[in-house]
């Protein structure tokens, strides 16, 4: 059995501070709870159900590893307001697992998701939807960028930190290549995460 702990869920929802509220877990194949044949029978999962109150579950939460055949299904409630569904894997470990830490799969395949998008998806999404909507107008699109942008701000170096940085760099015996006056594009600074 593997403990899973609840302390870090205010990070799935982007809180900052500990959450409350109802968590269910149940064995998880394709679009229904996993079952099991016992001789005759099939026997369903069950689902574990607890309360937690500032991150901490009431009842421990002790799972089974899941195998190829199943996932977790996690149905976590904040109240009325808010609902979030989460398909994971259960590792094999005799130290507790943070919730966080649980591998997010396809209910489907169990094979690894992501569920956080980019800011490059996230902006991708937004023309996508400004030019279904106007298709001839890309000051919409422009815009709906430049909105998304200020309403979500990112903390990001400033263009004298950056300059500042990249002088240390070039005074290097061997500087990083994407520092070279000639690069075509910013393709080297994005590929070697330095931007």
């Amino acid at each position: 059995m593997t403990q899973i702990l609840l302390r870090t869920l205010r990070d799935v929802v982007g809180g900052v501070g500990p959450a409350n509220g109802r968590v269910k877990a149940t064995y998880w194949a394709g679009n229904r709870a996993a079952s099991t044949v016992d001789g005759s029978s099939v026997v369903a999962s069950e689902t574990f159900e607890t309360m937690f109150v500032n991150g901490k579950a009431i009842r421990p939460i002790n799972l089974e590893p899941t195998d190829s055949t199943k996932c977790v299904k996690w149905e976590i409630s904040f109240g009325s307001q808010a609902r979030l569904v989460r398909y994971t894997t259960i590792p094999n470990s005799n130290t507790p697992v943070e919730f966080n830490d649980l591998v997010i799969v396809d209910p489907d395949t169990y094979l690894p998701v992501s569920t956080t998008p980019t800011l490059v998806d996230t902006i991708t999404n937004i023309v996508r939807t400004e030019v279904a909507e106007n298709p001839v107008s890309p000051e919409a699109v422009a815009e709906a960028v430049e909105d998304y942008m200020i309403e979500n701000p990112i903390d990001a170096a400033t263009a004298a930190d950056l300059e500042t940085a990249i002088e240390a760099h070039r005074e290097e015996p061997t500087p990083h290549k994407a520092y070279d006056l000639d690069i075509p594009s910013l393709t080297v600074l994005f590929e070697n995460g330095l931007v």
